[in-house]
């Protein structure tokens, strides 16, 4: 009847147990890519009405640098199209950093987004057959990608309370996602410096879901 792990990396195989073995109460392989596939994600945010860091599919040097000179310049953040956590990821401050970048991932599926400096909130919920929220709560993650990727503290603690902002918008993310009767653990962006053209200090912007 079930087959659940909550366990991100093992969606795959939960999705692909349920189409052999016929159990329809779960998300099935072919509609694995929203849940995955960080490029997938974007359509869904802006059609929920979420805003969203500005993202390119990482192909060739030159397609980059017309995407850095689009939004205003470096930094950038480069992270696997398909990944969990913050392995693997790069912040891209200048054109050296980039081609070192594209020597080292050359080939590899990868986006690149607009740097956003903020502290990441989760909304994190149980939801009902209907995708309804019958629980919510959310995580304050302080620096968690400078921490894996500069050796430093990661800070993380539950909050006392679910920002409405981020309610909002995590309730949104669960009709655009189409989850039901599961659990779920999706990450926002709270910036502390305000990006022209997207949002405020204080704001929220979608990151990604797990």
């Amino acid at each position: 009847d079930w087959i659940e792990s909550n366990n991100e990396y093992w969606l795959e195989l939960d999705a692909k147990l349920r189409q052999d073995f016929n159990v329809s109460t779960g998300v099935q392989p072919d509609e694995l890519a929203l849940w995955k596939s960080k490029a997938a994600m974007k359509p869904v945010y802006k059609a929920a009405g979420i805003p969203s860091a500005r993202q390119h599919r990482v192909s060739t040097i030159e397609d980059a640098l017309a995407f850095i000179d689009e939004i205003g310049g470096y930094p950038v953040f480069a992270k696997p199209n398909v990944g969990v956590g913050t392995s693997a990821t790069y912040k891209i401050e200048n054109d050296t950093d980039l081609k070192a970048f594209f020597d080292e991932v050359s080939g590899s599926d990868y986006v690149m987004e607009e740097y956003i400096v903020g502290d990441i909130y989760t909304y994190d919920a149980i939801c009902d057959q209907n995708g309804e929220p019958i629980f919510e709560s959310t995580l304050r993650c302080v620096n968690v990608a400078d921490s894996v990727n500069d050796g430093t503290e990661a800070i993380i603690f539950v909050m006392p309370y679910v920002p409405e902002q981020l309610r909002e918008y995590g309730r949104k993310a669960l009709k655009g996602f189409k989850v039901k009767s599961r659990f779920v653990h999706f990450e926002f962006f709270r910036l502390t410096e305000a990006r022209k053209g997207l949002a405020g200090v204080g704001d929220f912007i979608g990151l990604e879901v797990n």
